[in-house]
């Protein structure tokens, strides 16, 4: 898994850390408990930073339970219809698409074409935000 980045943990560890506490109390954790928080899992499990950190069996699961849980809250379409939705650039404001926005792991900021690679690689090889600087941009 990777290292420790600048101020805080990777997106590897942050996500790694949900799974035992929701195994240990059956308790949804932040990304099982929120469509933004989910929907950043989601895409970071997909991701190839993922895939060279690794992801635990543990989190797949969690991953897995914290969708079906916002499936029976929100709808089966919940996804679709949550990308569809209209935000902006958290770097410079222009509109676009959810489904066209870059999400940060550890900041909430949204990152649009114009900006997603002026925070350079996080070690994994995914793009780093370049709000906060921590986190990495997926989606």
């Amino acid at each position: 898994m990777a290292a420790d980045v600048a101020g805080g943990k990777s997106a590897s560890q942050k996500f790694e850390e949900e799974a035992p506490r929701w195994e240990e109390t059956g308790e949804m954790q932040e990304c099982g408990s929120d469509a933004y928080a989910l929907t950043v899992l989601r895409c970071w499990i997909h991701s190839e930073g993922a895939q060279a950190d690794g992801v635990s069996e543990r989190l797949e699961r969690y991953h897995e339970a914290a969708q079906e849980r916002l499936e029976e809250q929100l709808g089966p379409d919940w996804y679709d219809d949550f990308l569809r939705t209209r935000a902006s650039c958290s770097i410079c404001g222009t509109g676009f698409r959810l489904e066209n926005l870059g999400m940060c792991t550890h900041c909430e900021a949204l990152v649009g074409y114009c900006h997603q690679f002026d925070g350079g690689l996080a070690p994994n090889g995914n793009l780093k935000c370049p709000k906060c600087k921590d986190g990495e941009t997926v989606g």
